[in-house]
């Protein structure tokens, strides 16, 4: 037996007459399957926290079975649903999606990528409010943090003999415990969808 690597075999084989026969099978190789025409319809897509998925369409003409993997799914999952594929933003970062097309008897295998950005957004920290004391007639004031972000939030007090600080969640309640002047630093870590963000406010404090 003789195999080529055009995928052709022949047989030879000696008849009992000492007659030579040759048999020849042509076999379709991989190099004579058809390509499958895949394509996707973005090759790059932007994701982040106002728009956290997207829907990606894709052709073929092949009825090979198709998969799609997401290089980093920490950052973003895929899911496939016919001919379209749903990609869902997890957290700033990239990630590469492979769209695979499995060979069949007709047409090759094929592959197609997607390269996926999910941004990071600014967090708006800040704290809307004018804040002024006295230590016997406005002794405290509860601003509220404004935040787009849901990063963890601490409060610094430069002069804590000045002001007394307190932060439940998103609430600060400062209390005057003299006159003066202290600058209250707020920070808030970075989330899935948004950066680190810091901000400060001056905390004015009268006798009254």
């Amino acid at each position: 037996m003789i195999l080529n690597d055009k995928s052709f075999i022949m047989f030879l084989f000696r008849r009992h007459n000492n007659t030579i026969l040759h048999i020849i099978i042509n076999h379709a190789g991989s190099d004579n399957l058809s390509n499958p025409g895949l394509y996707v319809n973005n090759s790059s897509v932007e994701l982040g926290f106002y728009n956290r998925s997207a829907t990606v369409g894709f052709g073929t003409s092949s009825d090979g079975e198709i998969t799609a993997t997401s290089s980093d799914e920490s950052v973003v999952t895929v899911t496939l649903n016919g001919q379209q594929m749903t990609l869902t933003a997890l957290k700033a970062g990239t990630a590469t999606i492979t769209v695979r097309q499995a060979a069949t008897s007709t047409y090759a295998a094929a592959e197609k990528t997607i390269q996926v950005t999910v941004q990071a957004s600014d967090a708006n920290l800040q704290i809307n409010q004018t804040l002024s004391l006295s230590v016997n007639y406005n002794k405290t004031q509860s601003p509220t943090i404004q935040t787009s972000s849901d990063g963890e939030i601490t409060a610094a007090n430069s002069d804590e003999s000045v002001v007394a600080v307190t932060l439940n969640g998103k609430q600060l309640t400062f209390t005057a415990l003299k006159a003066g002047t202290a600058t209250i630093t707020i920070k808030q870590a970075a989330s899935a969808f948004h950066r680190a963000a810091e901000t400060a406010v001056v905390v004015t404090v009268t006798e009254y």
